[in-house]
Order: structure tokens, then sequence, then C-alpha cells
């Protein structure tokens, strides 16, 4: 997929547009690429019957930033970890991962600086399993402060933020506390103009309570992590939220 910013307002009566998911541009699909065009090479294309002309687009490199669930693990190969699965659906030549097991929102907020200096196109941005440990002592609102800080500063650079739900996990204790505290924070966090929002713990929670508990078992490794069927099944979540085939 390749990118480039768009105008909203600047439709020209194109027909054959996709409106951007969360409404900031327009894709022009293409056998092999999607690419997202200014509001005057939209202009051009309609006069000239639609056809892509002299449209220079630039190569998704993607960033992913957060915690183990960035990561291979026991069960889990490089190549299966959801940055390998993620940056080959969006044909992406390179992709940088800045993932520390164990961390929460704040660890990452104090090394942010190294995914800016990467300078991606997108940041698939998934903290929140560790902060909702009770072991971690992190509040909701220290999380949610946090969170509007990385996304304001990648934001501020012109990077496209997809913001990942957490893992839902089954487990006693856990279950009250993402419900009740932090996932309304997560959710506040979604009215944040410009994110691509993926919500797999609403998905993984319904799964848990309306089929069979194995239904979940097989998207997960430890009933922690994401294992390898897991990380496809997100990766189809986020191209239906991007919009691509």
């Amino acid at each position: 997929m390749s990118i480039v910013t768009v105008d909203v307002e600047q439709s020209a009566g194109a027909t054959a547009v996709i409106t951007d998911p969360d409404g900031s541009g327009y894709h022009i699909q293409l056998p092999e690429a999607t690419i997202e065009v200014s509001g005057a090479q939209l202009t051009a294309i309609v006069s000239q019957g639609g056809q892509l002309v002299g449209i220079q687009s630039q190569q998704v490199k993607p960033a992913f930033f957060g915690d183990s669930n960035m990561l291979p693990r026991p069960g889990v190969t490089t190549a299966q970890a959801f940055p390998a699965v993620m940056a080959a659906a969006l044909g992406a030549a390179e992709h940088g991962v800045f993932a520390v097991g164990g961390e929460t929102s704040g660890q990452g907020l104090a090394r942010i600086q190294a995914v800016i200096d990467y300078a991606p196109t997108h940041v698939f941005l998934d903290f929140g399993v560790n902060d909702s440990d009770p072991a971690k002592a992190v509040t909701a609102a220290q999380y949610e402060a946090n969170m509007r800080e990385i996304i304001a500063r990648l934001q501020a650079r012109g990077i496209k933020v997809v913001l990942m739900s957490p893992i839902f996990i089954a487990q006693t204790g856990y279950v009250e506390r993402q419900r009740d505290t932090y996932m309304p924070v997560w959710r506040k966090l979604t009215l944040i103009p410009g994110l691509v929002l993926v919500d797999c713990y609403t998905r993984m929670a319904a799964i848990t309570m309306q089929s069979a508990r194995a239904d979940f078992d097989a998207l997960t490794v430890d009933a922690q992590h994401w294992g390898p069927l897991g990380n496809t099944w997100r990766r189809d979540r986020v191209k239906e939220a991007l919009g691509i085939q």
C-alpha cells in the first residue's frame, strides 16, 4: 500500500474512490497498491477520465510499538509475530519493531523518540495489558495520559496511528480490571481525531462468552499472548479497519 496525504474536502466528484476509514482522505485502489492522493491530484485524475497520471507515492514504512504481544515468544516465531505478518500484508519493504515485553504505556512513552527517529508512515500502537496488571500499580488516569501523549507526539510528526486494543485476558482479576477500568479509558482514546481503530478486545470477549473456550484458545499461545492464528486474525481486523484487501 502506498500513501500520500489527502484533503477530504476535495472529492471533485470522483466515483472510483474509497473514503479513508477515519474520514481523512481518499484511496484509489490498484492491482498492486492502494494510493491515497491529494486534493489537487484527485482533481487531475477526475479531469483526465480517471487515469492515474504522474502520481508519486510513498511506500508504507510501518513501526510496531508496544509490549510482548508485538514480539516472538515460545510458540510464535519471528515470521509469525504480528509485525512480520502485518508488514507483509501492507507490502512494506521494511518495518521497525519497538516493543519490549512487560512494558507499560509509561515505559513506552519514555522511549518514544526512537520510534519518531525511525520516521515511519504508520505506527501500530499496542499498550494496555501490562498497565492493567494489578502488580504494576498503573492507574487508569496515568494510562490515559501516557497514551494521549504518545498519540499526540506521533500525530504531530504526521504519522498515522493505528490504535490496537489490548488483548482480552480471560483470567479472574484481569477480566474485571480490563472491563471496568482500562477498556473504558481505551474507548475514550478512540475519540481522538485521525486514529485508525482496531478493537480486538471486544471481539475476543464475545468469542469467549458466546462460543466454546477452544475458539479463544486457538487465537492465543498462553492465554495472555496472541498465537500464530491470533496474529493473522488481528491482521485481518486491521485490514478491515484500513479498508484494504
